[in-house]
């Protein structure tokens, strides 16, 4: 092919010499970039193998509540007709019951994961919320323990027998964002939410082309937000003060910067070597007409 170009283009020696030297550079180039290999990204990449971790952070099971929190509960005793009076539907599919319940229960206007609309026990702006018969309890500050303890014991004398209260957050959140297969918004279940099972709930990274060692969590504080990134790379995540999700995590998912650029490389040298090619097309046709 090189003889047919240098038999065949209409110009000087050194002209052609630098044109045929420009192709092989470029053909070299394009070679070399595709059979470069792209670092991939994966859980625990850096981790040895058969090793033991030690020293993980506990479960955070005493979230504490807080105003505008919306609380979820349950009362179950030996009188179920009593336990309607008291308890609150944790989705609207029971709202049809929340004529029986105190107005301070409300109708929250957050939508959960599965589409349906949380309902419960709204904690108002001074932190309390009103139980029928009970009347007004401050509960902000409090754990769901306690608030279970309390209402069994408000509960059992002189209204239920035997009650069993129990009470979960309706409002608590985490939004998954970036490059992963299902970007949602999760409800953080009672036992807690860890970073791995927000993931495996949103289809896990879009491997190869995120990254499984930057991503990031952004965290409400009371008048600020908190970043960290998160290496999932290695094994300090089980370490970290962030591998349990607190409500209203953001969770994003970053793209493997290296393989988008190696891309976008390579896409640049196809390019100039389809052009490189056009050139030499036309001036064959120019030279044999």
């Amino acid at each position: 092919m090189i003889r047919l170009i240098k038999g065949s283009l209409p110009y000087g020696g050194k002209f052609r010499q630098f044109f045929l030297f420009s192709i092989i550079i470029i053909v070299v180039v394009f070679v070399c970039d595709s059979c470069g290999t792209v670092k991939n990204s994966y859980y625990f990449k850096e981790l040895k193998k058969d090793t033991t971790l030690s020293n993980f952070v506990n479960k955070d099971n005493d979230l504490k509540i807080l105003k505008n929190d919306l609380l979820s509960i349950q009362v179950n005793s030996l009188n179920r007709l009593d336990d309607a009076i008291f308890s609150q539907p944790s989705s609207s599919s029971n709202s049809s019951s929340v004529t029986n319940i105190s107005s301070s229960a409300t109708e929250s206007s957050a939508s959960s994961s599965t589409g349906t609309t949380a309902i419960g026990y709204r904690v108002d702006t001074f932190g309390n919320i009103y139980i029928h018969k009970i009347g007004s309890i401050h509960v902000e500050g409090m754990t769901l323990k306690d608030l279970k303890a309390k209402l069994e014991k408000d509960l059992l004398t002189p209204y239920l027998k035997d009650p069993i209260v129990t009470i979960s957050f309706a409002n608590h959140r985490v939004t998954i964002l970036g490059d992963v297969r299902s970007p949602h918004i999760i409800t953080i279940p009672e036992e807690g939410l860890t970073i791995l099972d927000a993931l495996a709930m949103s289809g896990d990274l879009n491997l190869p082309d995120a990254t499984a060692k930057n991503l990031i969590i952004i965290r409400d504080t009371s008048n600020s937000k908190q970043l960290k990134h998160i290496n999932l790379e290695d094994g300090s995540v089980f370490k970290s003060q962030w591998y349990y999700l607190k409500p209203n995590d953001i969770v994003y998912v970053n793209q493997n910067i290296e393989k988008l650029q190696r891309d976008q490389n390579r896409d640049k040298i196809t390019f100039l070597l389809s052009l490189s090619t056009v050139a030499i097309t036309l001036l064959l046709l120019i030279k044999n007409l």
